[in-house]
């Protein structure tokens, strides 16, 4: 392969190159924890990976199925 850098790869199939959202995810920066992934990459990964919006939805279905007792200080009896 003439003209390639050591440690880029890219794909290629039919001539034309990858779904902007498959190439997005895949040519992303690592996500490690303590770092914040931008807005369009978490953007891409919610509409487009097939578990995406289950686990940014799964904290707050289940914080929200708890029950609570809700007070409020100085109400009155009703």
């Amino acid at each position: 392969m003439s003209g390639s850098q050591p440690g880029s790869s890219s794909v290629t199939i039919n001539g034309s190159g990858p779904g902007t959202a498959l190439q997005t995810m895949l040519m992303a920066d690592s996500i490690v924890p303590g770092s914040e992934p931008g807005y369009e990459l978490c953007k891409t990964i919610y509409l487009w990976h097939p578990l995406g919006a289950k686990m940014a939805e799964a904290p707050c279905e289940m914080a929200q199925s708890q029950r609570r007792e809700i007070t409020i200080p100085h109400a009155s009896g009703e």
